[in-house]
C-alpha cells in the first residue's frame, strides 16, 4: 500500500541555485571525500592525493548528512541558509554545478533527516522523526511514504542499503542495533532485530550485501568504536557478533563512507584531543591513518566517498 504524503510534506516549488565555481573546479579533482563542517557552511572536499580541502560554496549556514549516487554523479544533503531553522533536502549535480531543493521543512517537527540513495539513483530516502520513513521519486519529483510491515514501531532513525538496493538496514528511533529488512514492492518487510544491545548505532554501510560497519558501542564503558558485522555471502547469519576494527583512544562519531571498491572506509574520528577528524581504515581494520589535520574548520562531519 502507497501512502502520499500529508499536506504537512507538500514541497513547495524547488529552488534551482548554482553553486560557487571559483573556489575549485571539481572535474578536475578525482579521489575525492565530500564532507561538512560541523559549524560552518559550505561543502569541503578532501582531495586524497595531497590531502587539500577546498570549499564549495553552496550558500549554507548549516549543512547536515551527505550521500552520493556514483551512477547519476549527484550529492544529496541536508542544509539551512538560516541559523537555528530546520534543514531542507538539496540535491547537488557535480556536472553543471546546479543545486535544487527536493523538500522544504518549514518547520523542526516536518523536517526530513538523513537521506540515502537508494541503489540506482532512483529514488532516495529519508526520515521523519514521528512519521516514518519516506520516498522521494526523482523522475516524479514526489515524496511518498514508506510502510515498514512486521515492525511495532511506526517512526525510525535511518535507513542503509545493501548494495543490491534490495535490502536494507534500519536504524530504530533509539539507535540500538538495527532493523534487517527486504524491500518488496515499494515496502519493506522486516526479517530481524540486531544488535539491540549495541547502542548510538546510526546508518551503516554495507560491504555488498553480506556485511555491515557502523559506529557505535556496547554496553562496555568508553567512547563509540567502529565495528564490522559479516552476515556471510548468502546474508542468512543474523546471529553472527560483529568484530571491532578500532580501538582506543580513537573515538568514532556516526559517519561512516566505504570507498567505491569496498576496501576502504572512511569516518570521523578524535584521537587525543577535542578535534573530530577525517580518519581511513581498510574494512580488515588495517592501515588506519588520519586524512585531515586541525585547522579553522569545526568537527569534519558525514563523509562520502565521490570517487
Amino acid at each position: 500500500m502507497r501512502f502520499i504524503l500529508p499536506i504537512f510534506l507538500i514541497l513547495s516549488v524547488p529552488t534551482n541555485l548554482t553553486a560557487d565555481s571559483s573556489v575549485i573546479d571539481l572535474e578536475f579533482v578525482r579521489a575525492r571525500i565530500v564532507f561538512s563542517a560541523e559549524h560552518e557552511g559550505g561543502l569541503h572536499i578532501l582531495d586524497i592525493s595531497n590531502k587539500q580541502v577546498n570549499e564549495v560554496q553552496v550558500g549554507m549556514l548549516n549543512i547536515g548528512f551527505l550521500d552520493y549516487d556514483r551512477k547519476k554523479n549527484i550529492l544529496v544533503f541536508e542544509g539551512t541558509r538560516l541559523k537555528n531553522s530546520p534543514k531542507s533536502i538539496y540535491l547537488y549535480h557535480f556536472k553543471n554545478r546546479v543545486i535544487k531543493k527536493i523538500y522544504n521543512a518549514g518547520s523542526f517537527t516536518n523536517s526530513l533527516r538523513r537521506p540515502r540513495f537508494q541503489p540506482g539513483g532512483e529514488f532516495i530516502y529519508a526520515v521523519n522523526a514521528n512519521k516514518g520513513i519516506y520516498r522521494y521519486s526523482l523522475k516524479d519529483d514526489q515524496w511518498s511514504r514508506v510502510k515498514v510491515e512486521g515492525s511495532k514501531s511506526e517512526v525510525y532513525g535511518a535507513v542503509s542499503f545493501a548494495k543490491s538496493g534490495k535490502i536494507v538496514a534500519i536504524s530504530p528511533r533509539n539507535f540500538n542495533g538495527f532493523i534487517i529488512a527486504d524491500l518488496v514492492g515499494g515496502n519493506f518487510i522486516v526479517r530481524k532485530h540486531i544488535l539491540s544491545k549495541y547502542i548510538n548505532t546510526n546508518q551503516p554501510q554495507w560491504v555488498g550485501d553480506h556485511a555491515i560497519i557502523f559506529a557505535g558501542r556496547n554496553q562496555q564503558p568508553g567512547p563509540q568504536r567502529l565495528w564490522k558485522l559479516d552476515f556471510g555471502k548468502k546474508n542468512r547469519n543474523l546471529f553472527s557478533r560483529p568484530r571491532l576494527l578500532t580501538q582506543d583512544p580513537i573515538g568514532v562519531r556516526d559517519y561512516v563512507a566505504l570507498s567505491r571498491d569496498e576496501k576502504t572506509v572512511v569516518f570521523t574520528g578524535m584521537k587525543n584531543t577535542l578535534e573530530w577528524r577525517l580518519w581511513k581504515i581498510t574494512v580488515n581494520g588495517d592501515n588506519l591513518e588520519q586524512l585531515t589535520k586541525g585547522g579553522q574548520l569545526s568537527g569534519h562531519l558525514s563523509p562520502i566517498w565521490v570517487d
